[in-house]
């Protein structure tokens, strides 16, 4: 689902851009500094959270289903025609 403002939780899936790179994965924390919303995220099969955070203005989409590795031929595809 398109990312249109709409809350974020902690354990949603959600897809991010992030120097460049689209990505997917889960928020295992939010943390709000100063107004600024941050999300912390990491990959199921990762052992470490990711570097750093994301904030609203980096997040894409959000996933409401979950269903194994069905969201990677559609960001390949962006990433294709948007080269």
């Amino acid at each position: 689902e398109s990312y249109d403002d709409q809350n974020i939780y902690k354990n949603d899936i959600i897809v991010f851009n992030k120097n460049n790179i689209q990505t997917i994965h889960r928020v295992v924390d939010i943390v709000n500094n100063n107004g600024e919303i941050r999300y912390y995220t990491k990959g199921d099969s990762n052992i470490k959270m990711d570097e750093g955070y994301i904030t609203r203005k980096n997040i894409i989409g959000v996933y409401k289903i979950k269903i194994k590795y069905v969201g990677y031929p559609s960001i390949w595809m962006r990433d294709i025609f948007n080269a």
